[in-house]
């Protein structure tokens, strides 16, 4: 072989590892929560993109993972991905209502020009009171669809929201510059 040729085992070892690196996410337990590499929604096959743990203080709180159409490790190819997405959270821990919209209103805020966010401002409203108090165990998913912004707990509809400007702010409230945990964007931006 001459020098500077590629072998057929490197060759092999190359496309084996290309295959590797650009194959979507696998399902996966993390915090004994599996979390599926596919889900169904609206007769679409989403794809895992990342999952990881959202961790405030000491306190692990929930498991959240993205499901998107195709692949995206930024917020912004995320943001660009076809309609379904979808965020689901397994709760990990008891989370008052109270806790788990003010955190969400501080990210809504903290993404967002006062005019954007006044733009929102009802329809944040809606969000925050759609949230009942949730338990350790519960399963809560975020549905961005064509026809707006569905709030899941545990199989049942709570509220739909529209606005294309509305799914870009709840995705931003854990993949944008503001969100709560940077560890958790990354996992779900599968950077892990």
């Amino acid at each position: 072989m001459k020098e500077g040729s590629v072998g057929l085992g490197s060759r092999t070892s190359i496309v084996a590892l290309a295959v590797f690196v650009c194959t979507p996410a696998w399902a996966q337990d993390i915090e004994g929560v599996h979390v599926p590499d596919a889900v169904l929604l609206d007769g679409t096959r989403l794809v895992l993109n990342g999952a990881g743990v959202r961790r405030h203080y000491f306190f692990d709180v929930y498991v959240a993972a993205l499901y998107l159409t195709r692949q995206a490790d930024t917020p912004e190819a995320a943001m660009a991905a076809p309609m379904p997405k979808r965020i689901r959270l397994h709760l990990l821990r008891d989370v008052a209502a109270e806790d788990m919209v003010n955190e969400s209103l501080e990210r809504f805020r903290a993404n967002a020009s006062e005019t954007a966010y006044a733009q929102l401002c009802d329809r944040v409203e809606a969000f925050r009171s759609a949230f009942p108090d949730l338990r350790a165990g519960d399963e809560a998913s975020v549905d961005l669809v064509p026809e707006g912004t569905e709030i899941w707990v545990n199989g049942w509809l709570l509220t739909e929201i529209p606005g294309e400007d509305f799914q870009e702010a709840v995705l931003k409230v854990w993949l944008g510059d503001g969100a709560a945990d940077q560890r958790l964007k990354q996992a779900m931006l599968g950077r892990w």
